[in-house]
């Protein structure tokens, strides 16, 4: 939250509180208010859909964002930068922000993504302990956008983990020579890395 100075006339000076938000920051709840503009309700949780400030008109009961620009959803191409989170058997749960082409700023209201085994290399992957751990930072395509969740494919030579962490100590290691070595103790891991 922050205070935005303003002059009254007379010069007497007020503070209007203003509360900026990002995309996925909760407004409130749909006991409360209704979704205004820039914003969506889930759940009984009102989010903002966009980066701005926070906006609710309690004479009309909504809650929305203002926004210089609005904020679209993920879809099909868009790459997406996140963090693995778990790692189960066949499928992985990545926290992450989808960027499309020529543009700096998320486009999803959800933040977490899933990535199949199958998703991992073109050939046969047994199993994701020989690609990625949980804690690295990977660059993946957004496969598919479906009403369960946001599909992601790591398959691709400009695709694959950007920063690695030492699943031992949780160090971030250096990549040499096909191989990430860990600088506090004595871990070799390997990772599916993009070309460079």
């Amino acid at each position: 939250m922050i205070f935005n100075p303003r002059f009254r006339a007379g010069g007497e000076l007020q503070l209007i509180m203003v509360e900026r938000v990002l995309p996925g920051d909760q407004l409130g709840f749909s006991e409360e208010f209704v979704a205004g503009a820039n914003a969506f309700e889930q759940d009984g949780v009102i989010y903002a859909e966009a980066a701005g400030v926070k906006l609710e008109d309690a004479a009309s009961r909504t809650v929305g964002v203002t926004a210089r620009r609005g904020v679209r959803r993920a879809t099909q191409g868009d790459v997406a930068y996140g963090v693995v989170e778990n790692l189960m058997e066949s499928i992985a749960i990545v926290r992450f922000a989808a960027v499309p082409q020529g543009c700096v700023s998320p486009v999803s209201h959800t933040d977490s993504a899933y990535l199949r085994v199958s998703e991992i290399m073109p050939s046969y992957v047994e199993k994701f302990r020989d690609y990625l751990r949980v804690g690295d930072v990977i660059r993946a395509r957004v496969l598919e956008v479906k009403p369960l969740g946001t599909y992601l494919t790591l398959k691709g030579s400009d695709l694959g983990v950007v920063k690695a962490y030492c699943s031992r100590c949780r160090s971030g290691m250096n990549y040499r020579d096909g191989w990430f070595y860990c600088p506090k103790c004595p871990s070799r891991e390997r990772r599916k890395v993009p070309e460079q």
